[in-house]
Parts: structure tokens; C-alpha cells; sequence
């Protein structure tokens, strides 16, 4: 598919419509040596699983704060190799060398234009902090287990379909289900008013992932867990699936 016209190929490291793990260090491989930049988008990933920028041969991998790393909306990184050039879209206002009219050549202030989000860096680093001192394998772990746990239960809810992946370890904890007697976004409004459950409905931002597994326009609802969700966080959610789907 790369053609002598492209610029950048950029895959999703982990779905966010159904967890699935993408093989980016195999995709990788195949973009090496063409001079096309590679981007991986961990955004589903970083902070609940493994990222290797080396193993995945990636030019580039953006992620957020908000997710896996625990911190405030607002809040994302960008990793870049060292021989990777971009032009910014933006520029001005870094601070740090006031005495030139255009945006220093030296980094990071090169890509920073504008103020910094002080207080979202600061609530990111405590998300960091959290996830280094636990580590990120025990994190896996965990929310592997969780959904393990969830899937074998909403595998056995007639009237309940679950999109994605069959085995927990080909995928994140995401999980994307759709019902057969509610829209998404009616289901999600009873798990929340009737059992306090929040899931998140609709196309995630991904119409085209929903065309390709069948779910469009309406979308799915989401489930998705975390390293403060506990085993009885999921029984209390299949009880809610199994009463809605009766």
C-alpha cells in the first residue's frame, strides 16, 4: 500500500472500539527503508501494557495523559528519534529565547509554542509516579485479569454481543458489546441510572473501525478498565448485563 506519493503510515497500537493489539513492530518492519515516517498511536496503550519505540521501529508515537498514564485531559506526549525533523504548526511564544522572531531551533521549545499546561503536567506526573512505583507489568496483570474474568461472563448473556478478540490476551481491556433489544446509547443511560455503571456509547471517534466490524452508524458500548477497578467492580457490571438482557 505505500505508494512513492506517501508521507507517514500511523496505526493504532491498541484499538479503542475493540482492544485488539495490532502488530505495529511487524508493520514496522514493512515501512523500514521505504523513507515513509512511522507513527504509532499508543494511545490505548502507554502506561496498561508495554510500549517499546525500539521493538516497534517506530519514527514517532503519540499518547495522551488521560489514559493509561493516569493524568488530566489537557496532557499527551509526543516521542520522537533524534534524526526526525518537523516543521511546527505553531509558533511563538516559548519564553525562552524572546530575543528572535521565529520559534528556536533547538529542543524541545522547537515543538512547545505557546504556555505549558503547568497544572495538567503536574497532575501527569503524579500519574507517572503511581505507574512506575507499581509497574506497568503488574498493571497488565491485573487488568488482564479483570477481563478475563469479564469476557467469560459476557460470553454466556444471551442477547449480548461482544466485538473483538476471543482470547483477553490478544486484546486491552476494552471491550465493545452490542445488544440485541437496546441501542448502544439506551443502554448505556440504564446501566447509569439504574445500576451507576459508566460506559461510554456511540462511535468512539472511529466511524470507520465500526464499519468494519458491522456497528455503524450506531456504534457499541464501551466497558473499559483500569488498574483502581477491582473483581467486584465486574460482577456488579455482569448483574447489570445479565437483568437488561433478560
Amino acid at each position: 500500500m505505500i505508494a512513492p506519493r506517501t508521507k507517514l503510515v500511523a496505526c493504532l497500537h491498541v484499538s479503542n472500539v475493540t482492544g485488539v493489539i495490532q502488530p505495529v513492530a511487524a508493520v514496522g518492519e514493512a515501512v523500514q527503508g521505504t523513507g515513509v515516517v512511522y507513527l504509532v498511536d499508543a494511545a490505548q496503550s502507554v502506561g496498561a501494557m508495554p510500549v517499546d519505540v525500539r521493538k516497534f521501529q517506530a519514527d514517532a508515537l503519540a499518547f495522551p495523559g488521560h489514559k493509561g498514564l493516569l493524568g488530566p485531559l489537557g496532557t499527551g506526549g509526543l516521542y520522537m528519534r533524534p534524526s526526525l525533523v518537523l516543521e511546527p504548526l505553531r509558533e511563538g511564544g516559548t519564553g525562552s529565547a524572546s530575543e528572535i522572531e521565529r520559534q528556536p531551533e533547538f529542543l524541545p521549545d522547537k515543538y512547545e509554542p505557546g504556555s505549558h499546561n503547568a497544572a495538567g503536567i503536574f497532575g501527569l506526573l503524579a500519574g507517572l509516579k503511581y505507574i512506575q512505583q507499581r509497574g506497568v507489568a503488574d498493571i497488565r496483570r491485573h487488568e488482564l485479569n479483570l477481563l478475563e474474568e469479564f469476557l467469560s461472563g459476557v460470553d454466556e448473556i444471551k442477547g449480548i454481543k461482544r466485538h473483538g478478540p476471543r482470547r483477553a490476551a490478544d486484546m486491552a481491556a476494552v471491550v465493545s458489546l452490542s445488544f440485541e433489544s437496546f441501542e448502544p446509547l439506551q443502554a448505556a443511560q440504564i446501566l447509569w441510572k439504574r445500576f451507576g455503571l459508566m460506559v461510554r456509547a456511540g462511535l468512539h471517534c472511529a466511524p470507520w473501525a465500526h464499519r468494519t466490524i458491522g456497528t455503524f452508524p450506531k456504534g457499541t458500548a464501551r466497558f473499559s478498565f483500569g488498574p483502581f477497578n477491582t473483581p467486584a467492580h465486574i460482577r456488579t457490571a455482569l448483574k447489570a448485563l445479565r437483568q437488561i438482557a433478560a
